[in-house]
């Protein structure tokens, strides 16, 4: 049986909530599996931040689409 590919969606969550489950549903659509943190499928690891998570979360995925608005998001300084 075939690997599910995987897709992490990366944006700010606010302005682009819309657009992101659009890109949800059309990856999923063409059998992707995809990660974005908003939704209850999205694995947390409580001892580690809200950066950390994201970064798990792409680093597990095959591919990574990255929507960048007029909104900055977080920083992280490493």
């Amino acid at each position: 049986m075939p690997i599910e590919p995987s897709v992490f969606i990366s944006s700010t969550i606010r302005d682009f909530a819309d657009l992101r489950l659009a890109l949800k549903w059309w990856f999923e659509e063409r059998g992707y599996h995809v990660c974005l943190s908003e939704c209850t499928d999205f694995e947390i690891d409580p001892s580690k931040g809200t950066i950390e998570n994201c970064l798990e979360g792409v680093r597990s995925s095959q591919y990574v689409v990255v929507v960048v608005g007029f909104r900055p998001g977080s920083y992280y300084s490493q």
